[in-house]
């Protein structure tokens, strides 16, 4: 018999996010382009954020959840014209 206790202490570190520039660059569409390092953390959404404004329209970077390592995973939102933007406000 053991008394002893383990206790697992949350990672200090929040998933880290970087935007990338964006690419496939069209007079209608582009790409919107980032990379995630969860750091340990459960990822279960991503999205983009952006507006000129005090308001921000968001859009959501692919459906699936990233692993909870500490690796950078690239997301991405292609193809995104005015109508898909409108459709998420």
């Amino acid at each position: 018999w053991s008394n002893e206790v383990s206790i697992t202490w949350p990672k200090e570190e929040p998933p880290t996010v970087k935007t990338e520039p964006a690419s496939s660059l069209a007079s209608t569409t582009a790409t919107l382009n980032g990379v995630v390092n969860p750091n340990g953390f459960e990822v279960t959404e991503c999205r983009f954020e952006y507006g000129t404004g005090t308001s921000y329209y968001h859009i959501r970077a692919g459906e699936e959840v990233l692993p909870n390592d500490a690796d950078w995973h690239e997301i991405m939102a292609p193809d995104i014209t005015k109508e898909k933007i409108l459709q998420t406000v």
